[in-house]
């Protein structure tokens, strides 16, 4: 696609306009991925992280919480109605997910032609959320009978501009398969060709010691590598359940953020070249006592019988996986869907799936909903795939996002509709001496008018990621807050937060405007975040005694 209006739509709020709009184009990149229709250039591995979420792909970038910008490529499909209908849909849809559906400001409509002759429409909107005021840059075309769309999206105006060239190389890179003449098959994301710089092998994690060491080709401890930001990257084997690993990869910074389960196809030696569902062809006894061994090649029904393997048995479903390198292609499949290699006849006859819904703690078992909130995210109803003590390990569904799975315990987890977790949170965690850092959002400070042109000025707020003070959190139910400018610096009483929903502890007449309470909650990776009344932006906190 082209985009000759690209550099004049931004100027309406002026975050990436520069002298570089008046420069000739530079060359097009050349696509390295596709999704769905969309041919693209995968934004760089160094800044971005790519998840698949079913109907689309999200590059995001490696920001804090509550921070946020992403690239995504929407799958697409049959255009419904008039182009500029479905594209209005799709925007709203969008800043409704956001909960931006309030526009503040609109660059309007774009429409342009591609250099292969179809429809272009783009838009560009800042809209107000309950933390931000968002950005988003949306890109729809019109190929043949379909509706394709991209977007970039962005918690700020200063992450529009940290990332805004990214976005636009991305978008300047896109093309649709639809719209060439046939091609070979580019490679997707996770398949592409060149392979990624790799980086530092990462230690074994503070993870829980696992219940089975070795199952299959691997054990705990074993170095392998994992398809990621299109390439193959290094890992540490930390847990084995059937033919899936637990896989901790990037660095100890991320403690688990990243970490999943992969089956035979996405994991291979250092170096490969195969992977180990190439060269192991084994398999184990259902640990459940089922009718279908660990590795035995199978069909699977969704649409059309296609072949595949089974991974594991998660309650009453197995996991299956492709033979295919790198190729994400998990199912949790009933025996009622599932048939030997060959046969016509299903391993059980046909009936609903309901899945156990646990009502204690005592009773959870490996493939039950539960309503849990994950590291990233909040509560959702998630499968349960593991039980290692403690710890549980939820998922929303197969390969789904970083913000539906994790490592959770019973205070994160409760039952399906019920409003107290399995177990009351531990708020010894929140005693002891903390560093407040401010977050950083901007407030409007000039606005001026030229001919089309407006040009806004924003600062950040004060303190915004610089020290905003103390908080001092005593076993005896006393807080000492010191040198906050905004909230009420002095000594006061805190408890429980009565809300589990948000959890925490309340610092009672902490804000400073009206003496209203304010909250701490744990973020479970060692921090805590402070927010006022208002539940808006607010300060990291980060333990610097106990």
């Amino acid at each position: 696609m082209r985009f000759p209006r690209f550099f004049a739509a931004l100027v309406i709020f002026a975050p990436l306009a520069s002298s570089r709009a008046q420069e000739a184009a530079p060359p097009k990149p050349t696509p390295d991925s596709r999704f769905g229709n969309v041919l693209y250039k995968s934004p760089d591995a160094s800044r971005w992280t790519m998840t698949d979420l079913g109907d689309r792909r999200v590059y995001s970038a490696k920001l804090p919480l509550p921070d946020f910008s992403t690239l995504t490529v929407f799958t697409g499909g049959k255009l419904q109605g008039d182009f500029d209908a479905a594209f209005d849909r799709a925007i709203n849809s969008s800043l409704g997910a956001l909960r931006s559906s309030k526009i503040e400001r609109d660059g309007g409509v774009q429409a342009s032609k591609s250099a292969e002759g179809f429809d272009v429409r783009q838009r560009i909107v800042v809209a107000v959320a309950p933390e931000f005021h968002t950005y988003h840059w949306f890109l729809a075309a019109h190929s043949g009978d379909r509706f394709d769309l991209i977007a970039f999206q962005t918690s700020s105006e200063e992450m529009y501009q940290q990332y805004g060239q990214d976005a636009a190389n991305f978008f300047y890179s896109v093309k649709l398969a639809n719209s060439l003449p046939p091609i070979p098959a580019l490679p997707t994301a996770m398949e592409s060709a060149p392979r990624a710089a790799e980086p530092v092998q990462p230690a074994v994690s503070t993870i829980a010691a696992p219940k089975t060491t070795r199952s299959g080709p691997l054990g705990v401890g074993d170095r392998v590598e994992i398809p990621w930001g299109g390439g193959w990257v290094p890992g540490t084997v930390l847990y084995v359940d059937g033919l899936t690993y637990f896989v901790h990869y990037r660095s100890d910074s991320d403690a688990d953020t990243y970490d999943d389960f992969f089956t035979l196809n996405l994991i291979r030696p250092p170096g490969g070249p195969q992977t180990y569902a190439e060269s192991f062809r084994g398999t184990l006894p259902d640990p459940s006592g089922g009718p279908i061994a660990l590795g035995t090649p199978i069909e699977y029904y969704d649409g059309r019988w296609n072949p595949g393997r089974v991974a594991r048995r998660i309650g009453e479903r197995y996991e299956i996986f492709a033979d295919k390198p790198g190729s994400v292609t998990e199912r949790w499949v009933t025996p009622d869907k599932l048939r030997p290699a060959g046969s016509t006849t299903a391993y059980a006859p046909e009936r609903p799936f309901q899945q156990r819904r646990p009502a204690t703690a005592a009773e959870i078992q490996p493939g039950d909903l539960v309503t849990a909130k994950p590291r990233r995210g909040s509560w959702i109803d998630l499968t349960v795939l593991e039980v290692d003590g403690p710890r549980y390990f939820v998922k929303i569904g197969p390969d789904s996002g970083l913000s539906l799975r994790s490592w959770v315990g019973l205070s994160k987890m409760r039952a399906v509709g019920a409003k107290e977790p399995f177990q009351a949170e531990d708020l010894n965690f929140f005693v002891g001496t903390w560093r407040l850092t401010g977050d950083s959002f901007q407030n409007l400070v000039d606005r001026k008018v030229s001919g089309a042109k407006v040009t806004e000025t924003y600062q950040n707020n004060s303190g915004a990621g610089q020290d905003a003070g103390g908080l001092v959190i005593k076993a005896d139910g006393t807080y000492d807050l010191r040198n906050t400018v905004v909230h009420h610096d002095g000594r006061g009483r805190w408890e429980r937060n009565p809300d589990q929903d948000e959890g925490g502890i309340l610092l009672r007449g902490a804000d400073g405007e009206g003496d209203k309470d304010c909250v701490v909650t744990n973020h479970l990776d060692g921090n805590a975040y402070f927010q006022g009344s208002f539940r808006g932006p607010g300060k990291w906190c980060t333990r610097v005694g106990k």
